[in-house]
């Protein structure tokens, strides 16, 4: 079987399997790469792969320019090669795409069994303060429908640490301003579809209900999406991470790195500095 055809009824598997978009996208962007190389080993079917074949493309991966295969952010011009993290995660997905190929009963052994995972250095994420909070918040025009969708918006990721993937897939009426225990929460829908409740504050209950009825403006009657852009249709993950990025350049922070998972690392960061249980949050926040 060649190569492409294989990556096909892996992708086909791990969709059936309910993987979310992000991370097939993961998966097909990493194995593509992969593909390519092995096509430049003169290998192009399953049957040729060799651990030596695989090894060999570690290697090049340890070798590429940070970003050369990402098309949304240019490639930097110090030559800087790829971090560990991203060589780990090539060889996961290595890994876990032959041991499909052998489970599958499309190879009589795996050709990964021996192949080492790369060693991850230790990094230091930065996470935001007190001060960046405020300013980021003050950047927002309150007094307008698109200023009170961010400052809820940044509010309520820095109150809940819920993931980017769930800040869009909200709606309306995932908000319950009260539950059994007489306290305010949100209802998300995280990985592998599993729903949960997550509490919020007094304060971010409050602005979530005056965003909702006074500030939220939908195209359309029947739109349930929570959090919506300019001309009245649901925000996707780009135009979440633009409108951080946005609010970050009027803030003028540069010292730590704004996006929407920074939010979910600070949250977890607080909450064990605050005395929380790490067991619990392990369940709830997987950071």
């Amino acid at each position: 079987m060649n190569i492409s055809d294989a990556i096909e009824g892996f992708l086909l598997d791990r969709r059936q399997a309910r993987c979310s978009e992000d991370t097939l996208r993961w998966y097909k962007q990493k194995l593509r790469r992969w593909q390519r190389d092995m096509q430049q080993m003169g290998v192009e079917s399953i049957e040729q792969i060799t651990i030596g074949h695989l090894r060999q493309f570690l290697v090049d991966v340890q070798e590429t320019v940070a970003d050369a295969e990402n098309p949304r952010k240019p490639t930097n011009g110090e030559g800087k090669k790829v971090s560990s993290l991203t060589v780990h995660g090539y060889a996961q997905v290595i890994k876990t795409f032959c041991k499909w190929l052998y489970m599958e009963e499309l190879l009589d052994k795996n050709p990964a069994t021996r192949l080492e995972m790369p060693k991850v250095g230790k990094y230091v994420i930065k996470t935001f303060t007190v001060e960046h909070l405020e300013a980021m918040l003050s950047e927002c025009d309150t007094s307008t429908p698109l200023g009170f969708r961010n400052y809820v918006m940044i509010a309520l990721m820095a109150d809940t640490g819920i993931r980017l993937g769930e800040i869009i897939r909200l709606t309306v009426d995932n908000f319950c301003q009260v539950n059994a225990q007489g306290k305010s929460h949100i209802k998300v829908l995280g990985k592998g579809q599993k729903e949960r409740e997550v509490g919020v504050s007094p304060e971010v209950a409050k602005l979530l209900w005056k965003y909702i009825k006074v500030y939220r403006q939908s195209r359309t009657p029947d739109e349930q999406r929570l959090f919506l852009g300019r001309n009245g249709k649901p925000l996707g993950k780009r135009g979440v991470e633009a409108i951080v990025e946005r609010i970050r350049d009027a803030a003028g922070i540069a010292n730590v790195r704004c996006s929407p998972h920074t939010f979910r690392h600070s949250f977890a960061v607080a909450y064990l500095e605050q005395g929380g249980d790490i067991y619990k949050l392990s369940k709830e926040v997987t950071v």
